[in-house]
C-alpha cells in the first residue's frame, strides 16, 4: 500500500480555503465534539435559567395577585353610602357593634325573639323575610350613614375634638376586656370587630365613631329644653310618665274575685282578704301586707290587662275592680291608690326631648346618603320595600 493510500485513510479533507487543503485528524475530532458538548450543556444551562425564572416571575405574580385580591376583599369597596366608599372592615366594625349592642340590651328577651348567639345569624329568621343577619346589615348601614353625615357637619361646624383622651380608654377597656377573657389582644379585636380587624386597622374607624358620637352629644347639649318646653311634653304624653300606686292580686275565679271585690272597703281589708283569696300555693306570701302594693309603677312597667284601668283620667282613690287576663287564664282584683308625678322624671323627658330633636336633625342630614350594593352583599335590600318597612 502506498503512503498516499495510508493518508487517505487517516484524513479527510473538509474544506478548501486560498487553495490550500486542510486535514482534520481523530483528536481534532475528539476536540470538535468536546466543544460542541460544552456549548449544549451551557445552552441547556440558560434554557434551565430562563425557565425557571419564568417560574419565579409566576410564583411572585400570582403571590402578589393573592395579595392584591386578598387587599381589595378587605380594603376596597364593599357598599358605597353616599359619597363613601365602605370597606368589609369597616362595615364588619359596625355590623359586630350593632350586634353586639342588640345583644347586650335585650339579653333577657333572646330567647323570646328565637335568636340563639352561638348560631350564625344568616341562619335564624328575623321575620318571614328577614334572617337575623339581614336585620342586624339594615341597622348597620344607618348607623354607618349616621356616622358619615354627622362627620361631614361636624367639619363645617368648626367642631373640635381631641380623641385622644377616649380613643386610648377605649384601648384600655379593650385591653381588659382581652385579658379577662385569657386571649390575645388581636384575638380578641377578631372576635369583637371581625375577622379581618386588627389593632391597626381598626384606630381610625374607632377614631371616627368616638368623634360622630362627641359631636352628637354636644348637638344634645345644644337641644336641651326649657322647663317650660318639658312641663308642656309633660302635658301631652301625661300616661307616659305618670306613677300610680295600686293594690293587686291574681284571683283562680271570677267568682272568687267578685267575692273579694265585695268584701273591699280600703287598704287594709285588701291586704287582709289577699290572705284567703290568693291561689293555694301563694297564700304564704300574703302573710305581709305590703306583698300586693305596687308603689311608682309606670305605663312601661304595669300589666296591660290592668295598665288602661289605672291610667283612665277619671280614676279616683279608692276605685276598685275585677279585671279578666285570658290569655292566663286568671282575674285580677285591683285597687286604685294614687297617680301623681314624680319630679325627678324631668330629667327623662329633657333627655327625650333632646334626643328626637338630634334624631330629627340627623335625619335630615342622612337624606341624600343612598346605599349602592353593586357586589350584592346586602341581602335585605333586595326584600320588596313595603314587606321591610313594616320590620
Amino acid at each position: 500500500m502506498t503512503m498516499t493510500n495510508n493518508i487517505k485513510k487517516e484524513t479527510k479533507i473538509v474544506e478548501v480555503k486560498n487553495n490550500t487543503q486542510k486535514v482534520i485528524t481523530k483528536y481534532d475530532k475528539k476536540v470538535l465534539e468536546r466543544k460542541r458538548e460544552e456549548e449544549k450543556q451551557k445552552r441547556n444551562q440558560k434554557i434551565f435559567k430562563i425557565s425557571a425564572l419564568i417560574g419565579l416571575a409566576a410564583i411572585i405574580i400570582g403571590a402578589t395577585s393573592y395579595f392584591v385580591i386578598r387587599h381589595n376583599n378587605i380594603y376596597g369597596e364593599y357598599i358605597t353610602v353616599g359619597d363613601n366608599e365602605i370597606s368589609k372592615v369597616e362595615f364588619d366594625y359596625y355590623y359586630n357593634s350593632t350586634a353586639n349592642q342588640f345583644v347586650t340590651t335585650y339579653s333577657s328577651y333572646l330567647s323570646y325573639f328565637n335568636l340563639d348567639t352561638t348560631k350564625s345569624y344568616a341562619d335564624q329568621m328575623y321575620s318571614d323575610t328577614m334572617t337575623w343577619e339581614d336585620y342586624f346589615s339594615q341597622g348597620t348601614v344607618e348607623v354607618i350613614k349616621q356616622t358619615k353625615a354627622i362627620l361631614v357637619d361636624a367639619k363645617s361646624k368648626g367642631f373640635q375634638y381631641d380623641v385622644s383622651a377616649d380613643f386610648n380608654s377605649y384601648k384600655d377597656s379593650i385591653q381588659q376586656a382581652a385579658t379577662t377573657a385569657s386571649v390575645s389582644l388581636n384575638a380578641f379585636y377578631k372576635t369583637k370587630f371581625g375577622i379581618y380587624a386588627t389593632v391597626s386597622n381598626m384606630e381610625s374607624i374607632i377614631k371616627d365613631y368616638l368623634t360622630a358620637g362627641a359631636y352628637s352629644s354636644q348637638l344634645t347639649e345644644q337641644n336641651t329644653p326649657s322647663d317650660t318646653e318639658i312641663l308642656a311634653y309633660y302635658e301631652a304624653n301625661k300616661d307616659n310618665y305618670d306613677s300610680v300606686d295600686y293594690r293587686v292580686l291574681s284571683v283562680p275565679t271570677q267568682d272568687a274575685a267578685n267575692e273579694m271585690l265585695s268584701k273591699v272597703k280600703d287598704e287594709a281589708t285588701f291586704a287582709t282578704l289577699c290572705k284567703t283569696y290568693a291561689a293555694d300555693d301563694q297564700k304564704s306570701k300574703y302573710e305581709t301586707d305590703d306583698t300586693s302594693l305596687i308603689k311608682g309603677g309606670t305605663s312601661s312597667s304595669v300589666s296591660p290587662t290592668y295598665s288602661s284601668w289605672l291610667y283612665d283620667s277619671s280614676r279616683a282613690e279608692g276605685d276598685k275592680t275585677v279585671l279578666a287576663d285570658t290569655d292566663n287564664g286568671v282575674f285580677y282584683v285591683v285597687y286604685f291608690i294614687n297617680k301623681y308625678y314624680d319630679e325627678a322624671t324631668n330629667a327623662t323627658i329633657s333627655s327625650t326631648i333632646a334626643s328626637n330633636a338630634v334624631k330629627e336633625y340627623i335625619d335630615k342630614l342622612t337624606v341624600d346618603y343612598t346605599v349602592i350594593d353593586k357586589h350584592n352583599h346586602l341581602k335585605y335590600l333586595s326584600i320588596p320595600t313595603e314587606t321591610a318597612s313594616q320590620e
